[in-house]
């Protein structure tokens, strides 16, 4: 546990630019499994240019959506690393929006989920190896109730608010 400490803290210190050269980004529209979401799960991919079938890849759910800088030097670092990420919304699915006149209610650690269970599912699509959920915020809840649910990561972090939590898969 101590070394996974280490080596998350040092992945927040910083990201290199380098990190996004070659790295093919696309769209994914992943068919939600939760009968109350209204649309699609919408997912950022990230594939560094190095990545291949059985390498390493990370869910990450970064909710609040004000937490960007954590977001980019965590996504950087993983990337420069030549790991792939899947990046999901929180919010999107369920048809959230700042700007609408009424909304679902919003999301919570337990709907979350079915998000990251289907982020686990993308990646086996891409033959990934290794996959740790990463979360921040709700998000972080959500990676926690995971890894207490037992869901198919290698390992679980939540990254804040407060003292980072990591548990193994």
């Amino acid at each position: 546990a101590l070394a996974l400490n280490a080596e998350a803290t040092r992945l927040l210190i910083g990201a290199p630019a380098a990190a996004f050269d070659g790295t093919r980004i696309e769209l994914l529209s992943i068919e939600p499994a939760d009968p109350a979401a209204m649309r699609a799960l919408p997912a950022l991919l990230s594939l560094p240019a190095a990545w291949r079938p059985g390498d390493a890849a990370a869910v990450l759910l970064v909710d609040p959506p004000g937490a960007y800088a954590l977001r980019d030097h965590l996504l950087g670092a993983l990337l420069d690393r030549g790991t792939a990420v899947l990046e999901l919304d929180a919010n999107t699915a369920r048809g959230f929006s700042a700007e609408a006149d009424r909304n679902p209610p919003p999301p919570t650690a337990e709907s979350l989920l079915a998000d990251l269970a289907m982020g686990a599912e993308a990646f086996r699509h891409y033959g990934a190896g290794l996959v740790v959920a990463l979360g921040h915020g709700l998000g972080g809840e959500a990676v926690l109730l995971a890894a207490a649910r037992g869901q198919d990561f290698a390992a679980h972090a939540a990254l804040g608010p407060g003292e980072p939590r990591f548990l193994a898969g």
